[in-house]
């Protein structure tokens, strides 16, 4: 049987598959990344800003459940932190609501 390959860091994340694209390049040439993932109707995307550092934003269609459209964040690890309690409140909701 082949072994499967192991998930890099970014890719599961509060119990959700992040996809990776690339989305250019910053200043020095390096590529840059934004990541998406899904959860039911909700959906996450963390972009990278050259001078801002990260953004996630999380929305359930027109609601956002970030306090702003999207919430900065100096790496890609606070937004995965960020990520992951968002998540803790939707499974608390879905709990709640027998889902």
């Amino acid at each position: 049987m082949a072994k499967s390959k192991p998930k890099k860091s970014w890719e599961v994340v509060a119990g959700l598959e992040w996809t990776r694209e690339q989305d250019g390049t910053d200043n020095s040439g390096r590529p840059m990344y934004e990541y998406h993932a899904k959860h039911g109707n909700i959906k996450f995307d963390i972009v990278k800003s050259t001078d801002a550092g990260f953004g996630i934003s999380v929305h359930d269609g027109d609601k956002y459940l970030t306090h702003h459209s999207i919430e900065w964040r100096r790496t890609l690890g606070n937004c995965q932190g960020r990520a992951v309690e968002i998540m803790t409140i939707v499974r608390a909701l879905e709990k709640q609501n027998g889902k």
